[in-house]
């Protein structure tokens, strides 16, 4: 009779766990030690978790600040730029509209939660 294919995946999975198992317990190191060593292998596995989405949340935090720079930018350089020739105003009334008011939704975010932050913590 064979064993599935499988489920001799799962057999050698846990023929190997018993075997690390086996290497720990023979290694002379007693339990506490072994726990301790468990536990800091743990820590250092959360410690790279938190690591990498910290680095995630900074290039998140990094590109939202370009582009509501390059936002502003575009409507500061529209307003500036003269009326003639109009090839300098390429935004229409209604995109000129909708980025100030994404602008300043964001100004008003920024302050709110700053002073919420300032208030609770």
């Amino acid at each position: 009779m064979q064993v599935p294919p499988e489920e001799a995946g799962l057999a050698s999975d846990t023929d190997s766990k018993a075997e690390q198992e086996a290497q720990q317990l023979a290694s002379g190191k007693s339990v506490k030690t072994l726990s301790d060593e468990a536990e800091e292998n743990e820590h250092r596995r959360d410690q790279r978790f938190k690591d990498h989405f910290e680095l995630i949340s900074l290039i998140a935090l990094w590109l939202i600040a370009g582009a509501i720079l390059v936002s502003a930018g575009i409507w500061l350089l529209h307003m500036l730029a003269p009326a003639e020739p109009t090839c300098w105003r390429w935004l229409t009334d209604e995109q000129v509209q909708s980025l100030q008011n994404a602008l300043t939704g964001i100004v008003l975010v920024g302050v709110l939660a700053d002073h919420f932050k300032k208030r609770i913590g």
